[in-house]
């Protein structure tokens, strides 16, 4: 930003080329206003104060002088489209537009209140038991659109030490083995050791490019092992479950929150609505005369 001020008069200099070509009057004042412009169109002034609170702070020098003239490039067609639509515009299409634009504005102000009412009001808690209620009453909304695997991996390298141990601990995997496991978790190749996550099926075999759908229905709960020239794979499928089948509870769990979550937040909307609504009445802010 220092080099940007450094640089600001030079700036203003090497841009009269370009303001030229959309200002209306050659030899214009500056503005009585103590802020500084950079450029006019017509009336409308753009200020530096402007420009600066925009400007990407990481920009210097000759990259800051680039914003600068592509920033008052873009304002200035800006304005002076603007200008000629005002006169050439219809009265009515004006009028129109007059009214969207206000009516945006409206609504912008509007939803932006009752987004911080709502947050500030909204318990965002959903217990297991209304996720599970939920599920059941929807069931069929929820069918895969994907394969889902649930599993655990390791790759190691073919001269690996003590595989048949570690195949043993993979299989059983109780709480001993676990530890023991992720002790040598340093000397593996790849490991993934959730198995009460599903996964998407692609990309799981985008990581163990030796596993396919038919491998996974025909060794569920079995302990796989998949050579290639380099590598040994340690596979356990814990579960599956294929495309068009109901998803796993625990796999919408995150949706099924939001969905309810969401159908609060429209519940408390209607209801802060309602309240606006009464308390302008009560306190004759509101009056209607049909």
């Amino acid at each position: 930003m220092k080099n940007y001020k450094k640089n600001l008069n030079k700036i203003r200099l090497s841009s009269l080329g370009l303001l030229s070509l959309f200002l209306v009057q050659c030899d214009l004042l500056v503005p009585t206003e103590s802020k500084a412009p950079l450029a006019k169109v017509y009336d409308n002034y753009l200020y530096e104060e402007q420009v600066l609170d925009l400007m990407p702070k990481q920009l210097t020098g000759e990259d800051s002088v680039i914003f600068l003239r592509n920033y008052v490039k873009d304002w200035a067609t800006e304005q002076l489209l603007l200008h000629r639509a005002k006169i050439n515009l219809s009265q009515e299409k004006q009028q129109e537009f007059n009214r969207l634009v206000e009516q945006y504005k409206i609504n912008l102000y509007s939803e932006a209140y009752k987004s911080m009412l709502i947050g500030q009001r909204i318990d965002t808690t959903v217990s297991q038991t209304a996720i599970r209620d939920y599920y059941q009453e929807n069931k069929e909304n929820f069918k895969l659109n994907q394969n889902l695997v649930r599993l655990r991996y390791i790759q190691i390298p073919l001269d690996f030490k003590n595989t048949k141990e570690l195949k043993k601990n993979f299989d059983r995997f109780n709480l001993d083995d676990q530890i023991d496991i992720q002790d040598q978790a340093i000397t593996y190749l790849k490991f993934r050791f959730n198995d009460s996550t599903w996964y998407n099926l692609a990309d799981v075999i985008k990581d163990v490019p030796l596993l396919d759908e038919q491998k996974i229905k025909e060794n569920q709960a079995k302990l796989l092992q998949l050579e290639d020239s380099s590598s040994v794979f340690l596979v356990k499928i814990k579960d599956f479950k294929a495309r068009n089948e109901l998803a796993p509870v625990e796999y919408v769990e995150p949706t099924i929150k939001q969905i309810l979550i969401n159908k609060r937040k429209l519940k408390l909307a209607d209801e802060l609505e309602k309240e606006i609504i009464d308390n302008a009445i009560k306190n004759r802010k509101f009056e209607e005369f049909y």
